[in-house]
């Protein structure tokens, strides 16, 4: 009778060589693991070198003007979720958008009613507004590779290059003020507040509608990201009221507050 052989342990031989092939595959996957997390800190750590990055603060503009500069002024990479492909990147800003213009047309806003848009990006809203109809825009972003584009696309629109953190912005009398996908990435809690208090609320009529989104975790997640709760919005927006409640937008959620 053929019998098989087998180890001290009362294994086969075959599978004893499985077991051992298995571990290598485990230990492998571990080596590469560890040299990937390794590797990405070293990224990360030349990152935070490169653009001066602390616990408080980064250098925003060097920051997205490279990155920018990096997926060209085309590209949703550049103002999206560089994570996810070109084509993810924009099925999720084609389906956000029409949640954006629901909350505008929910907030009873005319055409004529004077729009700020804080950090424009690549004018993807800009874009939206434009379609909606909307004849007075004013759109400010810290770098400003996308202007000349997005001048000649909307030559009644205006373009300007400012750091809504540290500088303030005139521009009165608005009916909309918005910050999509940009407060997070203001990481100071203080120029946030700056930007709050001084862009958004000294800028809005009373009456008018500011739209934010952020991930409301309260969370430090990147030398260039830190999110905040509704909570930090409400004690920095005095003489508002939160009218859209906190909706899923993407990645993260987007709510408005209206002026008294």
């Amino acid at each position: 009778m053929y019998c098989k052989r087998r180890n001290e342990n009362g294994e086969s031989e075959g599978l004893s060589k499985m077991r051992k092939i298995d571990m290598k595959y485990f230990l492998l996957r571990i080596i590469i693991d560890v040299i990937k997390i390794i590797r990405r800190k070293m990224i990360n750590a030349g990152s935070r070198k490169k653009f001066n990055a602390s616990m408080n603060d980064y250098n925003a503009n060097l920051y997205w003007e490279q990155r920018h500069k990096q997926f060209g002024n085309e590209s949703f990479l550049g103002v999206g979720h560089k994570g996810l492909s070109e084509e993810e990147n924009f099925t999720w800003y084609a389906s956000a958008k029409y949640i954006f213009m629901g909350i505008l047309k929910d907030a009873v806003i005319t055409k004529k009613a004077k729009i700020l848009e804080l950090g424009y990006g690549n004018g993807f809203y800009a874009q939206v507004c434009f379609k909606m109809g909307i004849d007075n825009y004013y759109g400010v972003d810290i770098v400003d590779q996308h202007a000349k584009g997005l001048r000649k696309k909307l030559p009644n629109y205006s373009f300007e290059k400012a750091d809504i953190g540290t500088e303030k912005v005139a521009c009165k009398e608005c009916g909309v003020i918005c910050m999509i996908d940009v407060s997070q990435h203001i990481v100071n809690d203080d120029k946030l507040r700056f930007c709050l208090t001084e862009n958004v609320a000294n800028n809005l009529n009373s009456g008018g509608v500011f739209i934010v989104t952020d991930q409301l975790t309260n969370e430090k997640k990147s030398f260039y990201e830190k999110t905040r709760t509704v909570e930090f919005y409400k004690s920095a927006l005095k003489g508002f009221n939160l009218e859209q409640a906190p909706i899923l937008f993407r990645d993260k959620y987007i709510m408005s507050f209206r002026k008294r």
